[in-house]
């Protein structure tokens, strides 16, 4: 993490039954920010202020530092990688660029395969001015690559050319003027998209039907990541599925909870879909508002529960170790 006296990315050992976070060493590099790990989880990308950074996971889970690549670009705040380890896609919040680099066969990362500057105005008014590229992300086939825009109010599905990685437009999802569209999902049967909108505060839901020369996306569902009542300032931040892909979580910066929502009717192939609230939590102290979290089912262990890791970078004073909240949801 980038925050505070960290050097770098912490390195921690993990009891899941417990849900306690033991920090076993720091990998020093500049200013680490968003992590992907590969695939196969040999590799390890890490946004650094020189571009991207590329490590070899080890067998014990420690790092081995590969190399840094340049994205011709500013700052970068999202990674993805493809299935077969063969690109990696940054998304630019601060000049509105995808970047798409070419990954060697030992892991680290190469030239730049292509890329791509948004263009367009927003509204006039607040940062939803300009091109703010937050999310990218392969469609389940990966017949196609969305770059999620926040500043311009929509995504964008490119066809993607996996021989040269080079793309071409192929249709825009126009969403609700100034919503934000922060982040997007794909569910692991592969038929639905999720997208959390930032200022709006709610998560809406599409049917993915892939074809072979365009996307297409269904809308099915509005749901919002606030109660009712409430009207002060708040922004929705993140979403995650649980391992089973049975219940989404999303948080929420300003109002200080998280939503926990089941896939309505999860065994029917006609409304799998579709969500339902089931349980609004509140942070530990609404210091810690996380802009991210993962979660994740751990059946094994405890057949009823779900551990939820919350990490927040909204105080620049302490380490991360502190800022790891285990809640447990019965």
């Amino acid at each position: 993490t980038y925050y505070g006296s960290s050097k770098g990315i912490s390195i921690m050992d993990v009891d899941v039954e417990k849900g306690i976070f033991t920090k076993r060493k720091e990998v020093s590099v500049n200013n680490s920010s968003y992590l992907v790990a590969s695939r196969n989880n040999k590799y390890l990308y890490s946004v650094v202020d020189e571009g991207v950074a590329a490590f070899k996971i080890l067998p014990d889970g420690d790092l081995e530092y590969l190399n840094t690549a340049s994205i011709r670009g500013m700052r970068t705040c999202y990674l993805t990688v493809d299935k077969a380890g063969k690109f990696l896609v940054t998304a630019g919040y601060h000049d509105g660029k995808m970047t798409i680099l070419n990954i060697n066969e030992d892991g680290s990362v190469g030239s730049i395969a292509s890329e791509i500057f948004d263009h367009g105005t927003g509204t006039i008014g607040e940062r939803n001015f300009r091109p703010h590229v937050t999310c990218v992300q392969f469609t389940p086939d990966e017949k196609f690559l969305c770059m999620v825009d926040t500043g311009l109010d929509n995504i964008k599905a490119y066809r993607f050319d996996h021989s040269n990685g080079h793309l071409t437009l192929a249709d825009i999802i126009h969403c609700e003027l100034n919503s934000a569209p922060l982040r997007m999902l794909f569910s692991k049967d592969d038929r639905h998209m999720y997208m959390i909108s930032e200022l709006k505060n709610y998560v809406t839901v599409y049917n993915y039907l892939p074809h072979p020369n365009e996307p297409e996306f269904q809308f099915k569902q509005l749901v919002s990541t606030l109660p009712k009542k409430y009207d002060e300032q708040s922004a929705a931040c993140a979403m995650q599925f649980t391992s089973d892909d049975k219940y989404l979580f999303c948080s929420n910066a300003g109002y200080f909870h998280y939503f926990r929502y089941s896939r309505s009717g999860f065994a029917k192939q006609d409304d799998s879909s579709l969500l339902r609230l089931l349980h609004p939590g509140a942070f530990l102290s609404p210091e810690l508002a996380p802009p991210f979290f993962g979660a994740a089912s751990i059946p094994a262990l405890q057949p009823s529960k779900i551990r939820l890791l919350l990490y927040s970078a909204s105080d620049a004073g302490i380490c991360m170790v502190n800022l790891l909240i285990v809640v447990e949801v019965s």
